[in-house]
């Protein structure tokens, strides 16, 4: 939550850079997503041995997902909503299909 509410607050400059990466992710943003990453998986992985989280995503993918939700443009609190079921579902007991 706290990832969203500062990119929340980094909105259009964060809007304006992703708009440039419909063609391919400019280079700030995958070196920034490859640290962001690096610095977050010993403790992701940690919580996936634990069983705290699911062992079928990755890090990358909630990161992926993370921004495709704060770039929902409706209600502010629209995003967040969405984020907290995105999270809850991280859970390693929650329900499966």
């Amino acid at each position: 939550m706290r990832f969203h509410a500062v990119g929340a607050r980094k909105g259009p400059l964060a809007s304006a850079i992703l708009a440039e990466s419909a063609n391919g992710s400019p280079i700030v943003l995958r070196e920034s997503r490859s640290r962001t990453i690096a610095a977050g998986e010993p403790l992701f992985r940690a919580a996936q041995r634990s069983g705290e989280v699911r062992d079928e995503v990755s890090l990358g993918q909630i990161l992926d997902g993370l921004v495709a939700l704060a770039g929902i443009d409706s209600d502010p609190d629209f995003p967040g909503a969405l984020i907290r079921i995105l999270l809850d579902g991280l859970h390693s007991n929650a329900a499966t299909s």
